[in-house]
Formats: C-alpha cells, structure tokens, sequence
C-alpha cells in the first residue's frame, strides 16, 4: 500500500470516529406525539398525558329532563344529577311515587372518568315552557299532554319540528306563547355553565384504579389486548 493510500485510509477513520461521538449533556428527542398534539382552546396541560395512550371508562349519550323523550319515561333527573351519577353518588329512578319522586336509587360500583350530557337541544324551549309553573304556555293543552309522560306527548310537541317543512307549536311558540328562540338560548346556556362547571371542578386523575383500568393493563402486558375495543 502506498504512504498516500494509508494516510488516507487514517485520516477517514479519524472523521467516522468524531462523527460516532455525541455530547451526553444533550436533552434527548422531544416525543414526537407531544409536537404534533394541537388545541382547540387554551387549557391547563394533561398532567396525565402519555405518548403510549392511557385507558378510561364512561359514557358519551347520556340524556336527562331536558331532553324531550325524557318525561315519557318518567325521567326527571337534571345535568347536574347525571354528573353526579358518574362521580359515583346514588341517584333515584322511576317508578316514581304520588310526589314525583323515584322510587328506586342507583349507583355505580366505580366512578366514571369521564361523562358527556348529550340532550336533545331543538325542543330545549318546548320542555323548558311545558314543564315550568307559570309560563305563557304551562296551561296549554298540548303542555298538559306533554306532561301526562305519554308517548302522544312526546310525539304531539315535537312532530311539527320534524316535518319536510318544519314549524315550531304555534300553541307554544305562538304569539301567546312563549318566545322560544329566547329560551332556547338560556336554557343552551345554563347547561354550558353547567358542563364547564363539572368539566373543571373535579378533574380526576385516577390513572390505574379502576379495577377494569388494572385488568386491561394487565391484558395488554401479556398481549391480550391487541385490536381489542377501548370502548366501554
């Protein structure tokens, strides 16, 4: 080999062992999921954020009094009892008694991490005006029907909204009636005042205690749980 050829050979080897060498005082790689998570809204950070994905329990279609199928079913139950439901406090259910009130109570076993009240807001007015001493509209006949909790009720207050040319009850919303685009709106923003409330007054932060979390965990860990569902 020529003096030039090793000289070579010597001096690449030098590069390729400076460029094996890093500097250990250096922070490691940002995860790359965290980079890429976008907001909607300023919030306060998860502190229970991770890149691997945690396991929750809950229920995304819960319905209560305001929606308007609620009182068929002699459902009385207000936002604020359905949030309470999913903290784990009992709450009473039909059959109901001669003071309206549920005869039987419920709870859960474990709390829920999360809930979503989910009512039906196009007859937020109608249940509003039907249901509340001393409207325009409580007399009414079609509100009296209503609150008897048949499924005639049901259906006479909310067809007209739900023909090919939809119309709001002219017995409700008409001009003895109601102002139902207005109480719409406050009822709209009592129940967002409502979540907001319980979105950020006990955020929980249970990671690992719920007994189905645990078994879950346990699962993926032996690799059961691969392509299994993650929902409720």
């Amino acid at each position: 080999m020529s003096r030039a050829g090793f000289i070579w050979i010597l001096f690449m080897g030098f590069v390729l062992a400076l460029s094996g060498c890093s500097d250990e005082s250096e922070p490691p790689a940002k995860d790359s999921g965290d980079a890429d998570r976008s907001y909607t809204e300023q919030r306060e950070p998860c502190a229970d954020f991770s890149p691997t994905r945690n396991l929750y329990f809950g229920a995304l279609h819960v319905h209560t009094s305001l929606s308007f199928d609620a009182w068929s079913w002699d459902v009385y139950s207000e936002p604020e009892d359905a949030y309470r439901f999913a903290k784990g406090e009992p709450i009473p259910l039909p059959p109901l008694d001669e003071n309206g009130q549920g005869t039987r109570t419920v709870q859960l076993e474990h709390p829920l991490d999360f809930t979503a009240v989910t009512d039906h807001a196009e007859f937020f007015a109608e249940v509003e005006a039907c249901v509340t001493p001393g409207s325009e509209a409580y007399d009414s006949s079609l509100c009296t029907l209503y609150r008897e909790g048949t499924d005639a009720g049901m259906i006479a207050i909310s067809s007209p909204l739900m023909m090919t040319n939809p119309v709001r009850s002219q017995e409700i919303c008409g001009p003895d009636g109601v102002d139902c685009p207005a109480l719409a709106e406050s009822v709209l923003g009592r129940t967002r005042q409502l979540h907001q409330k319980a979105r950020s007054s006990d955020v929980r932060r249970r990671s690992g205690s719920h007994p189905r979390r645990q078994e879950a965990v346990q699962a993926g860990r032996e690799g059961a749980f691969d392509g299994v569902s993650r929902r409720e």
